[in-house]
């Protein structure tokens, strides 16, 4: 059985030293190109498609036999099939070699390193898989580590597959379309007989501008250290918040975006989050609601979020809603009396009658009535009505989201959260 789970490893590591005993690494440089030109463009004008797939499957044992040549083959595939295919066909291959290579590194050394690991190294390991996607995208980026390496010491770590493939398809880019087009260039400097010098191909300024999408990369790492003290003291609803680093990246810069807002990470943010694309989307749809060009005025559209949110016995929700009311500057005298707006002189007649389109489309029963809809029409243009509805149900899905699982207050602000017993449906 053990020998079973370390034969792949074996048999790769003979391959390779077959591979450099033939000395194959000769026939990666610029010299093999320019003296195999014409047989090279002749195969791919001839073979079409297929000489696509043919130099996928070369790139990727070049990479998964660590071979010093990708460069060479990003080169060559921007020199045969141009910039645009040169890339796509470049980062393919190159992605393929690396996960054959992570897969079989890590099915042998991984399991060993982590038998053999001392409490420095287990630490090390700890810390980047906690935010391995965003630390291997910054390997890749940048050009100063070699891609074997990088290989090898994600499979070592325990790097989940679905990350590195991710992060490796990705950060390959820039390179890639840096060299394919340069590449796609060489017919010209071969036929003037110009020698090409591999370390010239990046100026200083492409260098500096790989390390900035490389730092770049590491945002995500240093939104994480901002965060984790603040969730680790959070009293979280009846489902726990995940650790942060199991969220993916762009999730973490809306939990970066609400720190910055509200001064901490908005408990229903954390749940959402565990659904990443249901999250983006709820939150790109409450952004269009509540737009500054809305139709509805930013005091009547927090007035109904507040008071459906009190319906629906959303303590969170009344909670962050009644601060947004206030800061919208309503006296918080009308912040109480909202739950009686009814029977309260601080309303006005149109927010009257938002309040009671907000009742009757939150409480089942009666609902909303043909004289409800008509009164709408009389104060309203068509657009405002929906939108004005569309944020009413919004709330309704955000607020009842949130009061099945018990998420708290965050002490934004305090107001009753229960509605008035006698307002039990709209007046016709």
């Amino acid at each position: 059985m053990r020998f079973a789970r370390y034969a792949p490893i074996l048999a790769l590591l003979v391959v390779i030293a077959t591979a450099f005993a033939f000395r194959l690494d000769r026939h990666l440089t610029l010299d093999a190109v320019r003296d195999n030109r014409a047989l090279l463009v002749a195969f791919v004008q001839s073979q079409g498609p297929l000489s696509g797939v043919v130099f996928v499957a070369v790139y990727a044992a070049v990479v998964a036999l660590s071979l010093p040549g990708s460069t060479i083959m990003t080169l060559t595939g921007g020199f045969l099939f141009g910039v645009p295919f040169g890339v796509m066909l470049s980062v393919v291959g190159a992605t393929l070699g690396a996960t054959l290579l992570f897969v079989i590194a890590r099915s042998a050394l991984g399991d060993m390193l982590f038998e053999r690991a001392g409490p420095t190294l287990s630490r090390t390991a700890k810390g980047f898989r906690k935010d391995a996607f965003s630390y291997l995208l910054f390997l890749r980026l940048v050009p100063a580590f070699p891609f074997w390496a990088v290989n090898l010491a994600a499979s070592a770590l325990g790097m989940r597959l679905k990350s590195y493939v991710a992060a490796t398809s990705i950060g390959v880019i820039p390179s890639a379309i840096i060299y394919a087009a340069f590449g796609a260039g060489l017919a010209k400097i071969f036929d003037a007989s110009g020698e090409v010098r591999l370390e010239e191909l990046l100026s200083p300024s492409m260098i500096g501008a790989l390390v900035g999408l490389g730092l770049l990369a590491l945002l995500p790492v240093a939104l994480s250290r901002d965060l984790d003290h603040q969730l680790s003291e959070q009293r979280m609803s009846v489902i726990p918040a995940k650790d942060l680093s199991d969220y993916p990246w762009f999730i973490r810069l809306f939990f970066w975006k609400q720190k910055r807002t509200y001064g901490r990470v908005l408990d229903p943010g954390l749940l959402w989050g565990r659904s990443p694309w249901v999250f983006a989307a709820v939150a790109l749809l409450y952004g269009a609601l509540d737009r500054r060009r809305s139709p509805c005025s930013p005091t009547l559209r927090s007035l109904v979020t507040v008071r459906v949110s009190q319906i629906n016995h959303c303590a969170f929700c009344v909670d962050i809603n009644s601060a947004t009311l206030a800061k919208r500057g309503v006296a918080m005298d009308k912040i109480d009396a909202l739950s009686k707006w009814r029977d309260s002189d601080l309303f006005s007649q149109e927010e009257k009658l938002a309040l009671e389109y907000a009742e009757a489309m939150t409480i089942t029963a009666p609902g909303v009535s043909d004289g409800l809809r008509a009164r709408l029409k009389q104060q309203w243009p068509d657009d405002t009505i929906v939108e004005l509805t569309g944020l009413i149900a919004f709330q309704n899905l955000s607020s009842k989201f949130n009061a099945a699982l018990d998420v708290p207050a965050q002490g934004f602000c305090k107001i009753p959260i229960e509605r008035d017993p006698s307002a039990t449906g709209p007046e016709v």
